[in-house]
């Protein structure tokens, strides 16, 4: 590994685990001023929100590290900025208008989905500047923001509830502060470069948008379709929870969910955009060494995702019992079992780009879309006649094969990019 590699990996880790233990200490302070029931809103609002928002950007912010000149990458990035923007006008009319249809059925929308919208544009903001800082290698101010996000969000809410009593709006509005935050350190003085001529929602602006998005027709279909899978298989998850068991459970679940997937979060998502740039940087100048590296990195990650999976795996019940509350001992339970299939997902993080780098990405796409219909078909079956912590032992499961399968798919691709002369 060069040495810019390993500089910008320990620094990336080392960040992230300084995250991680931020999130750690205040998520028990916020148990005890929030309930699980707006734990069970906030789950809803912001995985639609996210759903949402990777619908929109038809995953184009992936595609701003492959590219090599400056004028294209501004292209793409005007283009992801006119998504966002659309998807917050037409997502804030839809709010309204829903609203309004359940004010005339004596019906009153909770405050926090007002922040749909905002926290939507937040997210789509953030993709963007996280594909812009990648593509630069600047994986410094990347990191950095990383940690200010629980910084911001956290305390901020937890404030909020003591002072004004528990409610969902306050996690989303520190939320999507949180995520503004990031993108005001990472984009910086960037922002400048991108000197755009006509008005934003001219019918040229339009046209262009269109075209970019049909240019990068394999990024804005077959990629946009693999993280809407994985996107709305979560969202999904959460409303065939809230529907089947209620709230409360889903807040539970929802908490679970959150620290379970926290090493991934802080760990493996942050040193998955440096592992994709070295990836792109080895199939252009020295191909042959792609397979190698990508087995080298594969068990780097298995090793480092042993030792938080393990911990909860073996003591979930009784560290959130401890931490969070004895009202968190089930959540803990679920966080044991979805500890198994989190930890394939930790490793298979930062090698999912190898399908990009391979120019596979319609392969990956195909696995994702059947294995995620058999990971949804199966957990819907156990939640419709089992009880909830048998649902969840049957979920990561499912997931944990899904996991399984797809490293093995890109083990497959690796070997295959870094050999074309064989696959003549």
């Amino acid at each position: 590994m060069s040495g810019k590699f390993r500089k910008d990996l320990s620094f990336a880790t080392i960040a992230s685990i300084a995250s991680f233990a931020i999130s750690l200490a205040l998520t028990p302070i916020m148990t005890r001023w929030y309930q699980p029931e707006d734990y069970g809103l906030f789950a809803v609002i912001n995985n639609t929100s996210t759903f949402v928002a990777t619908l929109t950007l038809f995953s184009l912010s992936n595609a701003i590290a492959m590219q090599k000149e400056w004028s294209k990458r501004a292209r793409l990035i005007r283009t992801l900025l006119h998504l966002a923007f659309m998807a917050f006008l037409l997502s804030g009319i839809f709010v309204f208008v829903y609203a309004l249809v359940q004010y005339e059925y004596d019906g009153q929308l909770d405050y926090a989905y007002y922040l749909m919208p905002f926290l939507i544009l937040a997210i789509s903001l953030h993709r963007i500047a996280q594909g812009w800082v990648n593509a630069d290698g600047d994986f410094f101010h990347m990191s950095a923001a990383r940690i200010a996000h629980p910084l911001i969000a956290k305390p901020f809410a937890i404030v909020a509830s003591m002072a004004a009593g528990s409610y969902a709006l306050f996690i989303v509005l520190f939320e999507i502060a949180g995520y503004l935050t990031q993108v005001v350190l990472m984009l910086k003085d960037r922002y400048k470069r991108l000197f755009c001529k006509g008005e934003f929602l001219s019918w040229l602006r339009m046209r262009m948008t269109l075209e970019v998005v049909k240019r990068h027709y394999d990024y804005a279909f077959y990629l946009n379709l693999v993280n809407l899978a994985t996107l709305g298989f979560i969202t999904l998850g959460v409303l065939i929870l809230t529907s089947i068991y209620g709230t409360h459970e889903t807040g539970l679940y929802s908490l679970a969910y959150s620290m379970a997937s926290l090493p991934i979060q802080l760990i493996a998502m942050t040193t998955a955009s440096i592992v994709y740039h070295k990836f792109i940087h080895i199939s252009r100048e020295e191909r042959a060494r792609l397979f190698p590296f990508f087995v080298k990195i594969l068990m780097a990650f298995a090793i480092l995702a042993t030792v938080p999976y393990a911990v909860i795996y073996f003591w979930g019940s009784e560290i959130f019992a401890l931490v969070f509350g004895k009202e968190w001992l089930a959540s803990g339970e679920m966080a044991s079992y979805l500890a198994v299939a989190f930890f394939f997902q930790f490793i298979y993080t930062p090698l999912s780009s190898i399908f990009r780098v391979g120019d596979r990405i319609k392969l990956q796409f195909w696995i994702t879309l059947v294995t995620t219909i058999l990971v949804s078909a199966a957990f819907y079956a156990s939640a419709i006649s089992e009880p909830i912590v048998v649902s969840i032992k049957t979920l990561s499961y499912a997931l944990g094969s899904q996991g399984v399968v797809l490293l093995l798919f890109a083990l497959f691709v690796a070997y295959r990019s870094a050999h074309p002369k064989e696959n003549r």
